[in-house]
């Protein structure tokens, strides 16, 4: 490790989707303590087209799929193995992540964009019937704005 240098840094919120963007690969270490709350991360990463490597949970492979859009570790050694396996200067490594980056695009293309799942899931539930699309859409932005208010003066 004497020769491995970590350095964080701010990124303006436009920035980190260009920056998950650039990466060949990304690495999850979110571990869930009830095993059903799920990485944001993860859904950051593969929105970008990246596929990730993920420690394993229960409800994990709600979004990622092994060895189709991402790998699922359990402990170091098999974290390890997968990233040799897809980062080696090899042309198999190379294909094995094209694969899995061809995975993420493939199943990102399937899932529902964040508004059609409001409208779909979230909207019937919190909204009244009838109350029409951009009903939801004040709604939010009124639960938006009592948040802030609360956070900058509760």
């Amino acid at each position: 490790l004497r020769r491995i240098g970590i350095a964080t840094l701010w990124l303006e919120p436009a920035d980190y989707p260009v920056l998950l963007g650039c990466a060949d690969l990304g690495v999850c270490l979110h571990g869930s303590t009830s095993g059903l709350d799920l990485p944001m991360k993860v859904l950051d990463m593969l929105g970008c087209g990246l596929p990730v490597c993920a420690v394993g949970f229960d409800c994990l492979s709600e979004l990622v799929v092994d060895g189709t859009n991402g790998l699922i570790f359990r402990d170091a050694r098999q974290l390890a193995s997968q990233l040799l396996r897809l980062l080696a200067p090899t042309k198999e490594a190379a294909a094995a992540l094209a694969a899995l980056r061809a995975g993420v695009a493939a199943s990102e293309a399937k899932r529902p964009r964040w508004a059609e799942n409001w409208n779909e899931v979230a909207a019937p539930v919190l909204l009244p019937r009838g109350a029409g699309p951009h009903a939801a859409t004040r709604r939010l932005m009124r639960l938006g704005t009592l948040a802030l208010l609360v956070a900058l003066f509760g």
